[in-house]
């Protein structure tokens, strides 16, 4: 909000992107900001606050690396065991051939109480020029889903959240394109110690 004016300030619209680390200038005319996406790393970009126009300062994708072979990735939500639905960040490898079956990985992120976000991960995008898809679970506990959803694995962590993310296995199948019997699971932090499938 400008507060000289009492009127709000019109900021640029990233709808496949996400601003983080926001700073106002001293002077108070510029924000500078990291800017990233699934096709993306952080960029240190400068934005105009009086044209809302901003500037890339620094580009940190690799000039060998063409953005049009990178994996956008889209938001699903598949049903759980009890029903509640589970968000997810899904990374689908390009140009698959009409009735393959690939190869997928259910990750689980950090925490408890962290989330998965549509940012760059080189990781994901390596793996997806490989052939694999990757789906990366926000089980019950992760955050940014409201307070309901950040305590509902509370009293039970390795329990209702480990079920949410044995529910993705099945979510993997229904889509017609992955092989049940090539799906892995991994993590760090909080989400390694979901080590395996139950049947």
């Amino acid at each position: 909000m400008d507060s000289f004016a009492q009127k709000w300030i019109d900021l640029p619209e990233f709808s496949d992107a996400q601003m983080t680390n926001v700073k106002l200038s001293k002077s108070e005319k510029s924000l500078s900001f990291l800017l990233n996406s699934s096709t993306s790393p952080n960029h240190l970009c400068v934005l105009n606050l009086f044209n809302t126009e901003y500037t890339k300062v620094i580009d940190t994708l690799n000039p060998a690396m063409h953005p049009d072979d990178l994996v956008e990735a889209e938001v699903v939500r598949y049903p759980s065991f009890d029903g509640l639905q589970i968000p997810a960040v899904l990374y689908k490898p390009k140009n698959m051939k009409k009735g393959e079956k690939i190869p997928a990985i259910v990750w689980v992120h950090g925490g408890p109480g962290g989330q998965s976000r549509i940012d760059y991960h080189a990781q994901f995008q390596f793996l997806a020029h490989h052939g694999y898809a990757i789906l990366s679970v926000n089980n019950r506990g992760s955050s940014g889903y409201g307070k309901t959803f950040l305590k509902a694995a509370d009293g039970r962590h390795g329990d209702l959240d480990l079920k949410d993310c044995i529910e993705a296995k099945k979510f993997l199948v229904s889509t017609g394109y992955i092989d049940q019997n090539e799906i892995s699971i991994m993590g760090h932090s909080y989400g390694g110690t979901t080590v395996g499938f139950k049947s």
